[in-house]
């Protein structure tokens, strides 16, 4: 995956996906951060950064700004770790978010998977 550049015109966003392009920066963060009941049942090893294209059932292609995939011990489980950065007030973040989240789990359902993949967002804004 090519590294992102710090663009002059969006540089928190930049900054933002710079940081969280090194997966050692997001076992960090998730570590620091996630609560400790869910943290301990994590493979931090396993944390790999995923596509973040996504289409929904319409064919509208969606850009996540960060998408993490991880195993849960012991398990052949995983989950999503959604993080979305917002450098201006958006009353509608939420909504993206969920629709993130439909998204994904519309494409499991059309795959046939068994279940639906827990999903935790983490929304960044200034």
């Amino acid at each position: 995956m090519p590294k992102p550049e710090i663009s002059l015109k969006h540089p928190h966003d930049s900054f933002f996906k710079k940081l969280f392009d090194n997966e050692e920066n997001i076992r960090d963060f998730l570590k620091a951060y996630l609560p400790k009941s869910l943290a301990q049942y994590i493979d931090f090893e396993s944390i790999k950064i995923s596509d973040t294209e996504k289409e929904n059932k319409k064919h509208k292609k969606y850009y996540l700004d960060l998408s993490v995939d991880c195993q849960i011990q012991e398990t052949q489980s995983k989950i999503y770790i959604i993080f979305e950065h917002k450098s201006y007030q958006d009353k509608l973040t939420l909504m993206q978010v969920l629709n993130y989240c439909l998204t994904i789990w519309e494409a499991e359902i059309e795959n046939n998977q068994d279940y639906l993949t827990p999903i935790i967002p983490y929304i960044f804004s200034q």
